[in-house]
Formats: C-alpha cells, structure tokens, sequence
C-alpha cells in the first residue's frame, strides 16, 4: 500500500482523464456539437480572412469575386449554426480565430486555398465519420466539403492567373 500524498501533478493527471471520461460518457451528441462548433469556427475565420485579402487585391473584379466567396463562407456558417440549433445547442463565439495573411496576393490566394481544401477535407472525414450517428449532420458536412471544392476551383483559377512574384 503507498501512503505517499499524492501531489498537485498527480492530482492534475487525474482531472484530465475524468475530464475525458466525462466527454466520452456525454456520447456521440456532445462529439457531434463540439465537431459543429470547431466547423462554425473556422468558417467565421476562413471568411474573414477571404474579406481582408480582397482589401488587398490589385484589381476591383479579383476583390468582388473574393468577397462573394467570403459570403459563400458566411452561408456555411449559418447553416452550421442551423445544425447547432436543431441539436438544441448554441454557439458563444468571441469572434473568429486570427486569419492568415501574406506577403503579397498570390501568397494569400495559396493561404486561402490550403485552407479551404484542409476545411474540405475535414468536413469528408465528419461526414463519414457521423453517418450512422446522425445521417442529417453528416449531410451537412457532406454538402460544405461539396461546396468549398468548389470554392477551391475559383481560387485556384485566380492562381494561375496571378504572378508570384508581383509585390503588392
């Protein structure tokens, strides 16, 4: 038997493992949330940062077709605060993740497409992931990875026709 008094680390290890534990036990429904939620995230962050490249864009047309894809990003947030509500949960959100910036707009264009084929990616891997579980969210995370390869068309098409090398 080990009589030693258990110290502050051991007792931090602890709390960690009940903590997940805690997550575990709370199901499939609290994982689904909390999926919904990172999503809701990075959507605010993606568009947000689309809004700031397009104040930085050499040519007005390259900024409206920025800006409308940001808006495309407000849709996708707003219908994953939709799944959020109709799982009875809500989103306190103290404004989006920092965006990602640049040197000049084709670095920025790159930084935009990374991130919206990582979000794509993710969102297959969510879709497959609670197909069982919840077929309806499943379909939402179906139809952003769906839409965002889309996006990622457009934004690769500005890259190609953009120069590495221009400065700003």
């Amino acid at each position: 038997m080990n009589l030693t008094p258990s110290t502050d680390a051991d007792n931090a290890g602890a709390v960690g493992l009940w903590e997940r534990v805690r997550d575990l036990a709370g199901g499939a429904k609290r994982r689904i949330i909390d999926d919904l939620i990172a999503a809701y995230h990075e959507e605010l962050r993606v568009a947000l940062q689309l809004r700031l490249h397009a104040e930085r864009v050499p040519y007005p047309n390259l900024a409206a077709t920025l800006l409308s894809l940001a808006d495309h990003e407000d849709a996708h947030g707003a219908l994953v605060r939709e799944q959020l509500a109709r799982l009875g949960a809500t989103v306190v959100s103290a404004g989006p993740d920092s965006p990602r910036g640049g040197r000049n707009y084709w670095e920025r264009l790159t930084f935009d497409l990374e991130d919206l084929r990582a979000k794509g990616a993710r969102y297959r891997e969510l879709a497959q992931h609670w197909d069982v579980d919840d077929a309806e969210t499943a379909a939402v995370f179906d139809r952003l990875a769906h839409e965002d390869a889309a996006l990622c068309r457009v934004i690769g098409d500005l890259i190609a026709r953009s120069d590495p090398h221009a400065e700003d």
